[in-house]
């Protein structure tokens, strides 16, 4: 009986410390049979599939994720969107963007001017007005200058 409690007892000691160091949950996504998990210290796991749980971003500073398409997108505080198709990259450079979200595979975004964007091409950060049509997709830098001419 001593036995099976103290290996419970170390079973116990060594999955906290794994449960410490992300946090706690603070959103959940689902995408494509995947769960993904955004926590309290920026990191965000992927569960599903064959693998079980991964942490597939350690970095801090995320503050919304979204997911469609077989795809993640994160928020971070500086204003950046990132997606991670297997591989992380940048699709919006910008600052100002208060929240994200995908809608029939598609990701947009709300600026702090309450202006609604969606992104056309992840690969080449073009964005374009909600509502604008692919005609009017440009590449935009920085939304805060087009903002404001």
């Amino acid at each position: 009986m001593n036995k099976t409690l103290m290996v419970l007892m170390l079973l116990v000691v060594l999955a906290v410390p794994a449960k410490a160091q992300y946090g706690y949950p603070v959103q959940t996504v689902y995408d494509s049979g995947y769960t993904y998990t955004l926590y309290s210290s920026g990191n965000i796991t992927k569960a599903g599939g064959w693998g079980g749980s991964v942490l597939i971003d350690n970095g801090t500073g995320t503050t919304m994720i979204a997911a469609g398409g077989g795809r993640l997108y994160v928020l971070k505080n500086n204003g950046n969107i990132w997606m991670n198709d297997g591989a992380w990259r940048m699709i919006d450079n910008g600052t100002g963007t208060s929240q994200i979200w995908v809608s029939w595979n598609t990701v947009y975004c709300r600026k702090n001017n309450g202006q609604t964007w969606r992104c056309v091409d992840p690969y080449s950060m073009q964005w374009a007005p909600d509502g604008g049509g692919f005609r009017n997709a440009v590449r935009v830098e920085n939304f805060e200058k087009l903002a404001a001419e």
